[in-house]
């Protein structure tokens, strides 16, 4: 996998996804953090990677979330 490769989500795909899911909007980040921290663990486990980091960005004048 390309080390530089970064996932960007826009500002209406997030408000889309927790509108019908969460009581608190905020609650989607939680989740996605759990997901890739139970992503690191896996691949920890199978010896893909040694060890893992979770970087998030907020950019509200961007409009995106997630980097």
């Amino acid at each position: 996998m390309d080390k530089n490769y970064k996932t960007v989500i826009g500002k209406d795909v997030i408000e889309s996804l927790t509108i019908g899911m969460y009581d608190d909007s905020r609650f989607i980040y939680r989740e996605y953090i759990q997901n890739a921290a139970d992503q690191i663990d896996k691949a920890r486990q199978q010896g893909l990677v040694e060890d893992g980091e979770i970087h998030i960005s907020i950019e509200p004048e961007k409009k995106n979330h997630f980097n």
